[in-house]
């Protein structure tokens, strides 16, 4: 797994294969959710997106319930796996 920090664009990336005991945050701040947080609200979820056919990573999809799952499922599993998280 990857963990990629972002504010106004991609900063660092780093692999997960082992335990990180130093993890260094970097950033100026920036950042907006809003935009993606007003859409979840007005649509429910974002469209499909374009995956590449050459794209080597995989991708986790979370979603919130089993609902979401059985809407979804299809074409997340095109680029890989899928689950559900019980949200309190």
């Amino acid at each position: 797994m990857d963990v990629i920090q972002f504010d106004a664009g991609v900063r660092v990336v780093q692999n997960l294969r082992k335990v990180m005991r130093d993890v260094l945050a970097i950033g100026r701040g920036g950042t907006s959710f809003q935009e993606s947080i007003e859409y979840a609200h007005e649509n429910g979820y974002a469209p499909e997106p374009m995956i590449p056919d050459n794209m080597r990573c995989k991708i986790i999809w979370v979603c919130q319930d089993k609902s979401c799952y059985e809407q979804h499922h299809h074409w997340m599993e095109k680029s890989g796996r899928v689950c559900t998280i019980e949200l309190s």
